[in-house]
C-alpha cells in the first residue's frame, strides 16, 4: 500500500486482513475496475472504519461489497455506480463506473441521486475526507 494511503487511513480500524479473492469476485459481479490505489489498500487492509482527519469513514469489507450493493438496490436505482462505503450517516461512497478511469462520488442513501464528485483516485477521496471537504460540490481531486 502507498505510504500516502497508509498515512491517510491510519485512523481507521481495519476490517481484517486483505481478501484479494473476495475483491476480485466483487469486481467481476459488479462490473468495476477498482482504482489501483483502492485495490492496493483492500489487498492489505480489508476495509475499515473510523476517522480520516475529522471525517468518519466506513469502508466495506471485500466480502460485503456485492451484498451491500444488492441490499441498497444500486443496480436498479443508481445504475453505473458501485457502493464501497459510507459516512456513517446518510451518505454512501461509490465508484462511478460510467467514467474512465473510474471516479469516486458521494451518493445520498435516500434517493441515490445528485452524486457529489469526490475525486478520480482513492487518495483524492481520502484527502477530501481528511480536509472535511466531502460535501463541497466542486470537481477537484
Amino acid at each position: 500500500m502507498d505510504e500516502n494511503v497508509r498515512a491517510l487511513t491510519a485512523g481507521l480500524v481495519p476490517g481484517g486482513r486483505g481478501n484479494v479473492v473476495a475483491l476480485d469476485y466483487a469486481a467481476r459481479e459488479l462490473g468495476v475496475d477498482w482504482p489501483r490505489d483502492y485495490a492496493a489498500f483492500m489487498a492489505e487492509q480489508d476495509g475499515g472504519e473510523g476517522l480520516v482527519g475529522k471525517s468518519y469513514v466506513s469502508l466495506f469489507a471485500a466480502a460485503d461489497l456485492v451484498e451491500m450493493n444488492i441490499g441498497y438496490g444500486i443496480a436498479e436505482f443508481a445504475p453505473g455506480f458501485v457502493l464501497f462505503g459510507g459516512d456513517g450517516g446518510g451518505e454512501g461512497f461509490a465508484f462511478d463506473v460510467r467514467t474512465k478511469p473510474t471516479s469516486i462520488v458521494m451518493l445520498p442513501f435516500v434517493g441515490l441521486d445528485d452524486p457529489v464528485p469526490l475525486g478520480r483516485t482513492f487518495v483524492a477521496f481520502l484527502e477530501r475526507a481528511r480536509d472535511q471537504r466531502l460535501f463541497e460540490h466542486d470537481q477537484t481531486g
